[in-house]
């Protein structure tokens, strides 16, 4: 059975680029990669076209909610699954309403089908935050029908509860002052956690005329604390351009985490050698910054 967002083994470091001219290395594995932070989808559909005020009917517990999400999406009611993800995930994922049922339009056209679910069980992470789990079964056009696990986070909005979109659980801003060294500054931003990973979300300005490399060789690129446990995430090789900006670089950890980290070191950054850009200069060493994390009292 394949298995979908669900804890991995490995740690993933990604780091996303400002402006258009990014560049990727990979996407799998432990390898970062310089991009645009892409809207994760949940398993898609299709439809017709419903208005943006369409409500969902009223439904009793998260486990019911997903039990009638599933069945609008086997039904092919696309407007009134989209009605059923929440407003808060939409909002922090940059999304309209209707840019989730372009998306379940757009699988419904390439042969996407739900063809069986089941409802297994739910875990409270809070009285208004609740994670459920079903197995699904989808086919897309003449392909084998393939079977997934997944997770879903839902929240109560307005007495209601609403699934979140793109495996989101939850997020926290952060309250944290930018530190610089050899005029590189970073400035952690936010903690978003999801069903299937945690990110930290954080902002690059390099103000010098020099660039540098994150995570040289696979050396350790950063460390995340939770309390005594710590998480190594290794880099390879990540190129920060001189006298540019970086506003959404963020760092990676698979699986699902029931708390959040205390601190974080993101290390292993060195000066780009001038004749050699794209590799260190061999002469300088390199450095870290560590920051303990403050969250902002107002998103508890």
């Amino acid at each position: 059975m394949n298995r979908r967002l669900l804890p991995f083994l490995s740690f993933t470091l990604l780091v996303a680029a400002l402006l258009a001219c990014q560049m990727t290395k990979s996407a799998a594995g432990d390898e970062p990669v310089i991009t645009r932070d892409p809207a994760t989808l949940v398993p898609s559909t299709t439809a017709t076209s419903m208005p943006e005020e369409a409500e969902p009917p009223a439904i009793q517990g998260p486990d019911a909610t997903v039990t009638a999400y599933l069945e609008a999406l086997q039904q092919r009611r696309f407007e009134q699954a989209a009605a059923f993800i929440s407003d808060y995930s939409l909002s922090l994922l940059g999304l309209r309403r209707q840019d989730i049922i372009s998306h379940f339009e757009q699988q419904d056209f390439e042969g996407w089908r739900l063809l069986d679910y089941r409802v297994t069980e739910s875990q409270e992470l809070d009285e208004d935050l609740v994670l459920v789990h079903a197995l699904i079964k989808e086919q897309i056009g003449r392909d084998e029908p393939q079977n997934y696990d997944v997770w879903w986070a839902l929240r109560r909005e307005g007495g209601e509860w609403r699934i979140n979109w793109g495996a989101l659980v939850d997020d926290r801003p952060l309250d944290i002052e930018p530190q610089t060294i050899n005029d590189l500054t970073l400035q952690p931003l936010r903690i978003i956690r999801y069903a299937d990973r945690m990110r930290l979300l954080f902002r690059i300005e390099n103000n010098s005329d020099r660039g540098c490399i994150w995570g040289w060789a696979g050396e350790e690129a950063a460390a995340i604390h939770f309390g005594d446990q710590i998480v190594s995430v290794s880099g390879t090789s990540e190129d920060i351009a001189p006298q540019r900006v970086y506003p959404d670089a963020y760092v990676d950890i698979d699986g699902f985490r029931e708390t959040y980290p205390t601190a974080v070191d993101l290390t292993g950054w060195r000066q780009a050698d001038e004749r050699h850009p794209q590799v260190p200069d061999g002469w300088g060493d390199s450095w870290a910054y560590h920051f303990e994390l403050s969250y902002d009292e107002a998103s508890e």
